[in-house]
């Protein structure tokens, strides 16, 4: 097992539409009917106060609660969706575990040339139920809502034979539905499991003098990607690995 870390980006933060989502021209509606068509510039969600900047340039700080209640959630999900795009604000950690793990014997009758029979441990196999514990921590006040993840996890597991073990790759897609990623929270997931395992065998017994190889398996890492929805139907999206040395070639993302 690795010792929790923070995961770094092993790409550049990777983004859907993060430009419109979080910086545009929105047509703000005052409580008494008078309009103002800006861009939000900053959120202070402890101070409930909102810069925005108009038309003709010129910054404006005001109130966030002087607009009517719709413009006010636009408000909160132009924070939200800061906060989930940056590393500073959404924070990211990822841990491999071994979920489970259990052991199966296999042993053999042998006899020897007097006749007498010896039950004998032939093979060992140890089983391990590797996945990953996820903690999103939301740095930020205003919470993060309408999140789902995906991620694969790459694996590959040989058989015993009697030649060189070839070991066949494997990659294990799933999706999580995240739950509203609150303000200054840690939110823990964790994703299914893969299943390895590692042979020990003995195979001096085998009357055919021929040595068998035990099947070997190994996790190599995992992929994912975390997507918010925002009201207007687009999705930002980030992607982390874990290890953050997770090669891209040798394991590209698939769906």
């Amino acid at each position: 097992m690795t010792s929790r870390q923070i995961v770094m980006l092993c790409l550049c933060t990777i983004t859907m539409g993060i430009s419109t989502a979080i910086a545009e021209m929105h047509a703000f509606t005052l409580e008494d009917g008078r309009a103002l068509e800006a861009e939000i510039i900053d959120y202070n969600a402890k101070l409930g106060k909102v810069t925005l900047k108009r038309m003709d340039g010129k910054r404006i700080p005001v109130p966030s609660n002087i607009f009517i209640e719709a413009d006010q959630e636009y408000i909160h999900e132009w924070d939200a969706a800061k906060a989930f795009s940056s590393d500073r604000f959404l924070k990211i950690f990822c841990d491999d575990e071994k979920i489970k793990e259990r052991k199966e014997e296999k042993y053999k009758d042998i006899s020897d040339t007097e006749g007498n029979v010896e039950k004998t441990l032939m093979k060992i196999t140890a089983f391990e139920h590797i996945g990953y514990e996820i903690t999103l921590q939301n740095m930020n006040q205003t919470a993060i809502n309408g999140v789902r993840m995906e991620y694969n996890i790459y694996y590959e597991q040989s058989k015993e034979s009697y030649e060189k073990p070839v070991a066949d790759q494997k990659t294990f897609t799933d999706k999580i539905t995240l739950p509203s990623l609150m303000g200054k929270k840690k939110t823990l997931v964790m994703t299914k499991g893969v299943e390895i395992h590692n042979d020990n065998i003995n195979s001096i017994n085998w009357v055919s003098g021929r040595a068998r190889v035990g099947g070997k398996g190994e996790v190599h890492g995992m992929r994912a990607r975390i997507y918010m929805k925002t009201s207007s139907g687009r999705e930002i999206m980030r992607e982390f690995c874990h290890p953050v040395s997770l090669s891209l070639g040798k394991f590209p993302w698939k769906d």
